[in-house]
């Protein structure tokens, strides 16, 4: 018996052609109407699919839920492929001949083996390595191909909202940002958009441990997982782009009256908790899987696809390379030109709460800049205090450290209450740091810590709308 791995793209080279909302969201549904037809396709022709799980009738038809890669048990031949592929291009009235030269599809086949890892991981792998091998060469029907799926994706809308029943909400850049303005009136954060990428942390890793039986099941979690978060991000005011398996791409205000997108991300994690449920179950600890998220905050006006791609290398460059996973990492791209990163692991005992937390409090933008600068400029005084003592003590230096260097005498409530949230945000930094005996390794432990709680409060002030555009 072999297995077959068959992937499509040129999904990033495709996503680097768009412009507006509409052509992301449009460019993304192509690829996953794509994938619909192959399943089908694969389906009948008696062909025992192991991943993705079916989808329910009740299915969101406006939302790409299929995923880029799909897994049978069989040898698949490339006129299935090209049948497959037909009846897409007939759906979306594309000259099949003409396009044809633009898409990648990749199958890949193998015989299981004793003596090798796990199969579907030898297909990834091997699926990987043909992504990356596969040059798009540049010739005239490559052109042609290429200025014709530019075209439509530009003037797609009419053909989809046939095929989805419902179409798209054709929503700026602009409009999403400003979703939900509170009282009517626009704060500074009201121009900028998030673009947030997530991906499921060690997913292939638990694909490998999990015997073939469960891997559907696994499946149909995951796609439960995107349908919900799909709403949840809906309800948010953002509009998602893709939700297959464990990875998401969607478009978000800054701030709502539901919260702000860090609330979001809670809340799509708890959606994540039943996938975790499972693993857990069925693994027994032997791997943990958690969700991982890049976001790119970037002014309305700002180029989508640049903002996409920093979107990208938040998650798989700084996220995913945070000690545990687990991670939060994001960009704020000014419209200045000037832009700071954070990148933080949820794993962090109190810390992300401590920011929320934070991003609550905040008002008074002078305030907010005096504390956070003067936490930068003393981060060697900090830094003596992580020295192994109970949390009363360090709780007690904080204190010291505000009523002495921050001066709080003679504040209002609401800035004695935001000093408050910084506080708890420095004392969830030392639960995190660790024991270090020399003063040396306290020093530079401290310093990347209070790099992380001065982008924290910066970004605290930009999302109420504090932070000036310079």
């Amino acid at each position: 018996m072999k297995y077959t791995a068959i992937n499509i793209g040129p999904i990033l080279q495709t996503f680097s052609m768009v412009r507006k909302p509409r052509e992301l969201w449009a460019a993304s549904y192509m690829f996953s109407y794509l994938m619909k037809f192959i399943i089908e396709e694969l389906a009948k022709s008696g062909y025992e699919i192991i991943s993705p799980a079916k989808l329910s009738p009740e299915a969101d038809k406006t939302i790409g839920l299929y995923p880029d890669r799909v897994f049978v048990k069989g040898e698949v031949k490339q006129t299935l492929l090209d049948t497959a592929f037909n009846t897409f291009a007939r759906e979306l009235g594309l000259d099949s001949e003409k396009v044809k030269p633009y898409f990648n599809l990749m199958a890949v086949s193998i015989k299981p083996s004793e003596q090798t890892e796990d199969h579907v991981m030898r297909l990834n792998r091997l699926l990987d390595r043909m992504e990356l091998c596969n040059l798009n060469f540049k010739n005239e029907k490559t052109e042609i191909a290429r200025e014709a799926i530019f075209n439509y994706l530009r003037g797609s809308l009419k053909s989809l909202k046939e095929i989805t029943g419902k179409g798209f909400k054709n929503r700026s850049l602009e409009t999403i940002a400003s979703y939900d303005i509170f009282d009517g009136e626009a704060d500074k954060s009201d121009k900028y958009i998030c673009i947030v990428q997530a991906d499921g942390d060690n997913m292939g890793k638990v694909v490998s441990a999990l015997p073939e039986p469960l891997i559907a099941s696994l499946s149909n979690k995951l796609l439960n997982f995107g349908e919900e978060c799909c709403k949840t991000i809906k309800d948010y005011g953002g509009l998602p782009i893709y939700a297959g398996g464990d990875d998401l791409l969607f478009l978000a205000p800054v701030l709502t009256s539901d919260g702000s997108i860090f609330d979001l991300i809670e809340k799509l994690d708890n959606h994540y908790e039943n996938v975790q449920k499972y693993v857990d179950g069925k693994l027994q600890g032997k791997f943990h899987t958690t969700m991982s998220y890049g976001i790119s905050m970037t002014y309305h006006k700002y180029p989508l696809y640049e903002a996409l791609a920093k979107a990208r290398e938040s998650l798989f460059v700084t996220a995913k390379n945070v000690e545990g996973k687990n991670a939060v990492a994001w960009v704020l791209q000014k419209h200045s030109g000037s832009s700071f990163n954070v990148a933080m692991s949820k794993s962090m005992n109190n810390l992300y709460g401590a920011l929320k937390k934070v991003i609550a409090a905040t008002e008074n933008d002078q305030l907010v800049s005096a504390v956070s600068h003067k936490i930068r400029h003393n981060e060697v005084l900090l830094s003596l205090w992580l020295d192994g003592v109970d949390d009363n003590i360090k709780g007690q230096r904080i204190n010291n450290f505000f009523d002495k260097i921050i001066d709080v005498e003679g504040k209002d409530a609401n800035a004695i209450s935001y000093m408050e949230a910084v506080k708890d945000l420095l004392l969830a930094v030392y639960q995190n740091a660790d024991n270090l005996s020399s003063e040396e390794d306290r020093l530079k432990k401290m310093k990347e810590l209070t790099t992380i709680v001065y982008g924290m409060l910066r970004t605290a002030k930009f999302v109420k709308g504090k932070e000036e555009d310079k």
